[in-house]
């Protein structure tokens, strides 16, 4: 969908407002608080997108951080097998405190010809932009994943990390 997101040359301001609402709201409903349903995204958050001004005076994400607790609360059951949120932040957190869950980093990938190049420390996330080595890493199986999780010690969670 967002590749269909391109504006004519002349493009008026009402085209460009209505195109942004647009990717906004896919970002919005598609990934920052994506649902299980699939291709489906929910209307409740285009009311929030009409003042373009207003926009950026929401707490984005704190909405997106609790959403995703919400979606862990819910798939912490053990009846369930799907989960929903922002999923790129949870592996972030989760490769950097859980260590049982984290791949083995065999080289930071080159940084020279790519969009990190001049950021002063970078995002967070751009941390794990390396080439990893799965071997040892449980994979794509959620009875192995809870199990580990549950047998979890202390000295497998880094609780608290400065900066």
């Amino acid at each position: 969908m967002l590749e269909q997101l391109q504006l004519p040359d002349l493009a008026t301001q009402d085209m460009i407002n209505q195109m942004a609402r647009c990717y906004m709201f896919r970002m919005i409903a598609g990934m920052m608080m994506a649902d299980t349903s699939g291709n489906y995204l929910k209307l409740m958050y285009l009311p929030m997108l009409e003042d373009l001004n207003v926009v950026s005076c929401y707490s984005w994400g704190s909405a997106t951080l609790a959403c995703l607790y919400r979606f862990l609360c819910k798939a912490s059951q053990s009846n369930q097998n799907e989960i929903a949120g922002f999923l790129p932040l949870l592996q972030i957190w989760a490769w950097k405190r859980v260590t049982v869950l984290r791949p083995q980093v065999i080289a930071q990938k080159d940084t020279k010809n790519n969009f990190l190049v001049g950021l002063p420390r970078g995002p967070h996330a751009t941390r794990w932009f390396a080439h990893f080595n799965w071997t040892d890493t449980t994979k794509h199986v959620l009875k192995v994943f809870r199990d580990a999780l549950d047998s979890m010690t202390e000295d497998q969670v880094r609780w608290y990390i400065g900066f």
